[in-house]
């Protein structure tokens, strides 16, 4: 079920295609590309501490539907936003504030599948007597690695063939004008569709039940188990 947010999550991460376009097209200026992604950047890195915050209350189960109804809730504010002020330099620093708060909906990504993985380690040991790290992070890795292929062909796919993106026939032009349409699925493009994926990324985790009794029963058991084992090894 972890390795399968992966797959079904893969779309969340057309947004990276897009941010040129988006720094040209709606702020206004190639030059702010990396303004736009530092925001989303420093929001990853406070959501990585919010996570482990939220995580000392809720289970990791509930934590990760939590924070992908946040981030799916936060594309969709700042698509609405943008739509509502326009694609004009009054944009900037609004699309930024809220590029930061989309951002933080990554560090639950970062950190809570890990756990995830981690009991689901421990639910293996208590049922083979073995301990499959290396099975268990692999298998991750390569839905990781399957999910980053279907992003990377559906990215381009949505801009320069679903937007009608015009590429320039102008040597002396680096970027042709785009119809208001074009613009509109860009700026979709960079929210609603990593929005749409983000919420397709929780389904998995629905049937996820490494949690509660059930994980505190497991722990305890291991604990027991291996204390037995050390007396016997003595």
């Amino acid at each position: 079920m972890v390795s399968l947010t992966k797959l079904a999550g893969f779309g969340r991460g057309v947004y990276g295609t897009v941010s040129l376009y988006i720094a040209i097209y709606l702020l206004g200026s190639k030059d702010l590309k990396l303004a736009l992604l530092l925001p989303m950047g420093i929001g990853t890195a406070v959501g990585t501490l919010l996570v482990n915050l939220v995580l000392k209350k809720f289970s990791t189960k509930k934590t990760f539907i939590l924070f992908c109804i946040y981030g799916a809730s936060s594309l969709s504010i700042l698509f609405l936003v943008s739509k509502g002020i326009g694609f004009n330099s009054g944009l900037i620093i609004p699309f930024l504030i809220l590029n930061f708060f989309c951002g933080l909906q990554h560090g639950n990504t970062n950190v809570t599948p890990n756990i995830m993985i981690a009991d689901c380690v421990d639910e293996i040991e208590y049922k083979t007597g073995k301990r499959q790290e290396g099975l268990a992070y692999a298998g991750y890795g390569l839905f990781s690695k399957v999910a980053s292929a279907f992003t990377k062909a559906l990215g381009p796919w949505l801009l320069y063939t679903w937007s009608g993106y015009l590429a320039s026939t102008d040597a002396n032009v680096a970027y042709a004008t785009q119809t208001d349409g074009t613009l509109d699925k860009i700026l979709m493009i960079y929210t609603i569709i990593p929005a749409f994926f983000v919420v397709l990324q929780a389904v998995p985790i629905f049937f996820y039940d490494m949690v509660g009794e059930k994980k505190e029963n497991i722990t305890k058991a291991l604990v027991e188990r291996r204390e037995n084992n050390a007396k016997d090894a003595d």
